[in-house]
């Protein structure tokens, strides 16, 4: 309902829901990389075996979602706000490495098209 307010009240409602089903971990995947594949979700999911475990999609030295926060986060995911997210969190996660193209960020149509040229064309 406040989406408005930024990518942080998103991730927020995300871990009150989560906390109050009982959740072990909370996966944070955006919709604008349509490219990450399901054994890189997995990856990340595996890399979480306790709850206060993170871990996150990295190229680079770039740190990103999707990401994989253990239960142990939700307090502090439930109480973001703005359009930083996690980004702090993610800086202390365990790294899942990927190729950059994985996390290609498509945020208009124009970046749909080259992903489906170069698909196309690959």
């Amino acid at each position: 309902p406040a989406a408005a307010e930024g990518m942080g009240t998103s991730v927020a409602l995300a871990a009150r829901l989560a906390m109050r089903e009982g959740l072990d971990a909370l996966a944070i995947a955006l919709a604008d990389m349509p490219l990450v594949p399901g054994e890189h979700h997995c990856a990340l999911i595996e890399a979480v075996s306790g709850p206060s475990d993170i871990a996150v999609s990295a190229t680079g030295d770039a740190r990103m979602p999707p990401a994989v926060f253990g239960s142990a986060h939700f307090e502090v995911l439930a109480r973001l706000t703005g359009d930083k997210g996690a980004r702090d969190l993610l800086r202390s996660g365990r790294i899942v490495a990927c190729p950059p193209e994985w996390l290609a960020d498509v945020d208009t149509a124009e970046a749909l098209a080259a992903i489906r040229r170069s698909s196309d064309e690959g």
